[in-house]
C-alpha cells in the first residue's frame, strides 16, 4: 500500500470513529446532565476526539500487516489504542478530585471493552471462514 492511499484510508477511519464518539459523548452528557446550563463539549475535547479517532484508526491498519505475526499485531493494536485512550480521553478528562482512581479504572473498563470485542470479532471470523472451508469443492491432489 503506497503512503497516499494509506493516509486516505486512516483519515476516512478516523472521520468514522469522530462521529461515533462525537455522537455517543453528545448522548451520554444529554442523558446525564439534563438540567446543567454550563457548556459540557469544550473545544479542546473535540480535538482530543480526533487525535484520538486518528491513532484508533493508524492502529486498526497495525492489524493488516502480514508481515508480522497476528500475536504481535493484536499486541500492537492493544498498546496504542491505550496509549491514545490515555492520553487523548482519560488524561485531559482528569482533575485534582478524580485522580490516579479515574485513570486506573478507565484502563481496566478499557481493556475489558477490548477483550470482549476481540473474542466477538475473533468469534465471528472462525465462524465464517468455517463456512468458507465447508463450502470449497474438494480438489484432487493425486492423480492415478
Amino acid at each position: 500500500m503506497d503512503l497516499k492511499s494509506y493516509v486516505k484510508k486512516t483519515l476516512a477511519g478516523a472521520c468514522i470513529y469522530f462521529s461515533i464518539i462525537t455522537l455517543l459523548y453528545g448522548l451520554l452528557v444529554a442523558l446525564i446532565y439534563t438540567e446543567a446550563e454550563e457548556i459540557l463539549l469544550e473545544g479542546s475535547r473535540i480535538y482530543f476526539f480526533f487525535l484520538f479517532s486518528l491513532m484508533f484508526s493508524a492502529a486498526n491498519s497495525v492489524l493488516k500487516i502480514e508481515s508480522v505475526s497476528s500475536f504481535l499485531r493484536r499486541i500492537l493494536h492493544y498498546f496504542i489504542t491505550v496509549l491514545a485512550f490515555l492520553f487523548c480521553v482519560l488524561l485531559p478528562a482528569t482533575n485534582d478530585k478524580t485522580g490516579a482512581s479515574f485513570i486506573i479504572v478507565g484502563l481496566a473498563a478499557l481493556t475489558l471493552i477490548y477483550v470482549l470485542i476481540f473474542v466477538a470479532f475473533s468469534l465471528i471470523r472462525s465462524s465464517v471462514s468455517r463456512k468458507q472451508n465447508q463450502k470449497e469443492e474438494y480438489k484432487k491432489h493425486f492423480s492415478k
